[in-house]
């Protein structure tokens, strides 16, 4: 028995010795040979846009080998622009893990995971570009992107990396991706990875988890995902510090926060907002503002062209005051929204309108010698048959301060339109 043992044994030796001999020694020729891979840069480049259907140009290409095997390593890469596209791409590196043995096998390049680092990824918004993404024109490039990175590649991952876009106001912000690992079986994907806003700071970073499935265009089987962010303890103060009056001095700025959402390709179809120990502090014409938000609900549903807002258990403190009874909810369509309120109050919401305000000191001093005060009850938003926005505010029980030219009103219900 001893003896039989030791043969079989011997035997398993020697077939784990001779397939570790040929894997190092493939390797070792793929190594030599990928010495003057950069001298076929345009033949791989060629090979990768027919591969994939992406038009990429590299500045260099090398190769190397780490835990996972053989890797080709292409530097300063940039996707070909066009004014189709709704998008510029660039990246510093592009990391191509070989599948040696498949590619043995099958003869032929092949790459089971892409690593991408300093990927930098610039939303267009230009008028122009509307008009030519409606046309259908940036389609080939977005489904070979789609056909890529959701069902060509088993997984792939993205670190260090950068999303640059223009809110709608024209302010250029900046998503980090500190990092990003992807995986795909069949119609089911998932993402999970942490982000920053480029003005906080790296160790106040959001983790998020999002899950995808079905097929864009599948009527049978559409494409459906959900989304899940968490923060503890997210710092945005210095955000917001560059972005309120000068005279505003930001003390403290802190998000405790839970996010989750649903959603199809089109729109948002559910989402909640669980918020929990968030402070905001922040000084102004000698006045100080204590916020903070102890535990509070926020639950978005969109349905049949309706959506709906509701908030719920709204734990909210004002310079160690609670809010008493405060309830917001809110309803509408794309063209128009209606909120209401309960427990909200004018004199609650002026230091926040303060802090964006462009006004002098005699404008600020006016304003908090008028004591402005009114129970808020409802706020209405539409567009106009140009498309530009109408507000229109129902208050009671307004009340001020008599200054100067201005008289005291005392407890007026008024509607502003």
């Amino acid at each position: 028995m001893k003896q039989f043992t030791y043969k079989w044994f011997r035997r398993f030796s020697v077939l784990v010795a001779i397939k570790l001999f040929i894997l190092a020694l493939g390797l070792t020729l793929l190594r030599l040979m990928f010495i003057w891979v950069d001298d076929y840069k345009e033949d791989l480049a060629a090979w990768i846009a027919s591969e994939y259907q992406l038009d990429l140009s590299a500045a260099n290409i090398s190769a190397g080998v780490d835990f996972s095997g053989l890797v080709i390593v292409l530097n300063d890469i940039e996707l070909a622009d066009s004014p189709e596209l709704p998008f510029a791409l660039s990246t510093d590196y592009l990391f191509l893990h070989l599948d040696f043995w498949e590619s043995l096998t099958e003869q032929t390049l092949n790459f089971n995971r892409f690593s991408l680092q300093g990927v930098d990824l610039t939303l267009k918004t230009s008028p122009a570009l509307k008009a030519d993404s409606e046309s259908g024109q940036s389609l080939p490039t977005l489904d070979s992107l789609q056909n890529v990175f959701l069902r060509q590649l088993d997984k792939f991952s993205v670190k260090d990396s950068r999303i640059h876009f223009k809110t709608h106001l024209g302010v250029d912000k900046t998503i980090v991706i500190e990092n990003l690992r992807w995986l795909n079986k069949g119609n089911v994907h998932q993402g999970v990875g942490s982000a920053f806003v480029h003005e906080s700071l790296r160790d106040n970073s959001l983790q998020f988890i999002l899950d995808l499935s079905g097929k864009k265009g599948q009527v049978d089987n559409p494409l459906h995902g959900k989304l899940y962010v968490e923060a503890d303890n997210l710092n945005i103060r210095d955000y917001l510090s560059e972005r309120v009056a000068p005279e505003v001095r930001i003390d403290e700025a802190v998000l405790g926060l839970q996010f989750w959402a649903e959603f199809s390709a089109t729109k948002l179809l559910e989402a909640q907002l669980l918020v929990n120990d968030s402070r905001f502090a922040w000084s102004q014409s000698d006045k100080q503002h204590n916020w903070q938000l102890n535990s509070g609900l926020l639950q978005l549903t969109n349905e049949q062209e309706k959506w709906r807002l509701d908030s719920y258990d709204l734990d909210i403190e004002n310079n160690q005051q609670q809010l008493q009874g405060l309830r917001v909810s809110a309803n509408g369509t794309t063209e128009q929204a209606g909120f209401a309120f309960n427990g909200l109050y004018l004199k609650d919401l002026l230091p926040f309108y303060l802090l964006y305000a462009d006004l002098d000191k005699e404008q600020l001093a006016l304003l908090h010698a008028l004591e402005a005060d009114a129970d808020l009850q409802s706020v209405a938003i539409s567009k106009n048959k140009t498309g530009k926005l109408q507000f229109a505010a129902q208050l009671s029980a307004f009340k001020n301060r008599p200054k100067g030219a201005v008289p005291g009103v005392s407890y007026a219900d008024i509607e502003v339109q």
